[in-house]
């Protein structure tokens, strides 16, 4: 099978995540550029032209991020393809210190809001979710007794998360206005075909709320979930809680995203919690 062939396959099975699809796209579309252009090198991937490229890459002016993706692309692609994990040597991935804003902030956003947008809004703060997350949650996942929804992870894995605070009775107010049949609770409700699509009607239309609650500063979805987790550590929530509530599988993912964040009081608490964890997972 070809280099074209098996990027043609790998795309495929990454059909459902179309940000990571893209994203990986260009990393192995550049890696079988960078071997048709070097006849020396064997053209077939392998893992030692992989770590080739790698090491290529790292003596060029590409970002340390964009290098750290490109290894990540290729370690899911020896997965995918061969059922192995390989190790690449690679810069370690940095990140970035979280936007986050006032729950005030957001809850003036939601009064400007027309129904469909007040909702998704609350619904996205209040579970602390991804967009691709809340635009594919279901009808028939919701569950009030619980106070969930049920949501496709980053990963792929169905999981419920559950609506703090006023969440479920903002979901409800949207269910009781919104029209027509749907099995999503919101997905049909964007412009678009595509997720993809939807999800950039739904950036454009928060970035406008944002800037007409006077939030100067560029406002993502994704600063809603960053806000929801910094006022829980706020109030005192044990960081594997956050982590929970986030879907992270690793603590030490929300450990990285979220610790600069922590007030200086409950700091070494939570720096014990991170330590007891790292110890539990070496046993």
């Amino acid at each position: 099978m070809s280099n074209e062939e098996q990027i043609a396959d790998f795309a495929e099975s990454l059909a459902r995540k179309p940000a990571t699809q893209r994203a990986y796209m260009i990393a192995m579309k550049s890696w079988a550029a960078w071997l048709a252009a070097r006849p020396e090198v064997e053209r077939d991937f392998t893992r030692e032209n992989a770590q080739a490229w790698i090491s290529h890459l790292t003596g060029t002016s590409k970002a340390d991020n964009t290098i750290a993706t490109y290894a990540n692309a290729i370690r899911r692609f020896f997965r995918w393809r061969d059922g192995v994990k390989i190790s690449l040597e690679s810069p370690s991935q940095k990140f970035n210190k979280p936007e986050y804003h006032d729950p005030k902030d957001i809850y003036r956003m939601m009064d400007l809001a027309g129904p469909r947008d007040r909702a998704f809004i609350g619904v996205m703060f209040n579970s602390a979710c991804r967009i691709s997350e809340i635009l594919t949650a279901p009808m028939d996942g919701i569950n009030r007794s619980q106070s969930s929804i049920r949501v496709r992870r980053k990963g792929g894995a169905e999981e419920d998360a559950v609506l703090l605070d006023d969440g479920m009775q903002i979901l409800d107010q949207w269910l009781e206005k919104r029209s027509g049949i749907s099995k999503y609770i919101f997905f049909d409700y964007f412009e678009g075909d595509t997720l993809e699509q939807k999800a950039g009607n739904a950036r454009r239309q928060i970035s406008q709320l944002a800037k007409k609650a006077g939030i100067r500063e560029k406002f993502t979805p994704h600063h809603l979930r960053h806000s929801k987790a910094t006022e829980l550590l706020g109030k005192g929530v044990p960081l594997s809680l956050v982590s929970e509530v986030l879907g992270h599988k690793n603590l030490n993912v929300t450990a990285k995203i979220y610790t600069r964040l922590i007030p200086k009081d409950r700091k070494a608490k939570v720096e014990e919690e991170i330590r007891r964890h790292k110890a539990g997972g070496a046993q």
